[in-house]
């Protein structure tokens, strides 16, 4: 019960950190794969305030894999979730968070913003000792949680970069006018030749990428639907192709979106199943992306694509989670209703308003 005290009325830190006098930084990122695009920003500010300092991202087993391949980043360490199996899972958490707690960090900062995840501020102050902690307001005594907090009004109610940006800014001492980086993703060289490859076979020049898949099947468009809007979309701009995109156990869906497109239409619609790393490389020449909520939509923000997202009826995620730096049209199904439900003509309309805008930003 000491310990418990000792942890929770620590010793109070500076309020902000020079960041030419830090070495070793924690940022906790152990949740989605969409949240960990665009926490790159952060990660880049920091290697911008000082290349010098070693920078650790605790990921999970989501994510973890596309932090290890971004060179701002120097150690990936990994949470498991409760879907790995129950012994091994906590084995090997455990190891994790003693490797953890036994390297010397000025700083942690706790960049997950889902309230569901009230144990990372236990997480926090399990691996800081003597670090500053920042992180959001959550619902276990935030101000003995943290040292520094993005305050709970502010949650749901501005972009989820915006605030973790803030928690950057009040963990280190920012330089006057410094301008926080934009969401980025490294390039996959291999994964690069094999995309190109694939275009000039099938003699694709410009394209809209049009993603079909989504971890959560609610968030899944039907295939028929997706045939409709591309009939609306392509036979008015000649020459663009859509280049119909998933994971490779979704092959056959894909399939059956270029073929609901119709028989005239089927010669300029490639189905294409990627990893991830190939959809990434796929979007840097897309003309604009379509897609459900989900990593891809970051995905193509980070490359400055616009997009046109299809999202459920939380309102909230307009200001939250909508794809960012980027021209985007936010689509959503009748109240209570689901993805399915949203009118093709609708989407339609909404991708003409897309070009729009994309061209209004580029003027």
């Amino acid at each position: 019960m000491n310990r418990i005290f000792s942890i929770c009325y620590a010793t109070p830190r500076p309020r902000r950190l020079d960041p030419l006098s830090v070495t070793r930084v924690l940022a906790l990122r152990n949740d989605r794969l969409g949240d960990a695009i665009l926490s790159t920003s952060v990660f880049l500010a920091i290697k911008e305030l000082n290349p010098n300092i070693e920078l650790h991202v605790l990921g999970s087993q989501i994510n973890s894999d596309f932090l290890s391949r971004q060179p701002c980043i120097d150690r990936v360490h990994r949470l498991y979730t409760k879907k790995a199996r129950g012994v091994w899972r906590r084995a090997r958490n455990l190891s994790t968070l003693a490797k953890l707690r036994s390297i010397p960090f000025d700083a942690v900062l706790d960049l997950v913003h889902d309230n569901r995840k009230d144990s990372n501020p236990f997480l926090v102050n399990l691996i800081a000792r003597g670090a500053l902690r920042s992180g959001y307001a959550k619902g276990c005594s935030p101000h003995r949680a943290f040292d520094q907090v993005v305050s709970s009004e502010n949650v749901k109610q501005r972009h989820a970069v915006l605030e973790m940006q803030e928690i950057l800014g009040n963990t280190f001492i920012l330089p006057k006018g410094f301008q926080y980086p934009d969401p980025s993703v490294a390039r996959e060289p291999e994964a690069a030749g094999r995309v190109q490859a694939v275009l000039q076979e099938a003699g694709v020049g410009r394209y809209v990428v049009v993603n079909v898949a989504a971890g959560d099947p609610r968030r899944e468009y039907p295939e028929a639907k997706w045939g409709k809007v591309l009939q609306g979309v392509l036979p008015s701009r000649p020459g663009l192709a859509a280049v119909v995109t998933g994971p490779a156990d979704q092959a056959a869906r894909l399939e059956s979106v270029c073929e609901a497109a119709g028989p005239e239409l089927r010669g300029r619609c490639l189905a294409f199943p990627t990893t991830l790393y190939e959809c990434s490389e796929l979007l840097r020449g897309a003309r604009a992306a379509l897609t459900p909520d989900t990593s891809v939509a970051h995905l193509a923000a980070a490359h400055k694509v616009p997009v046109l997202g299809l999202y459920d009826d939380f309102h909230y995620k307009d200001k939250v989670w909508r794809p960012f730096a980027t021209a985007c049209r936010l689509v959503y199904p009748p109240e209570r209703g689901l993805l399915r439900d949203i009118d093709e003509a609708q989407l339609v309309r909404e991708f003409e308003a897309l070009e729009k805008m994309a061209h209004e930003q580029q003027t």
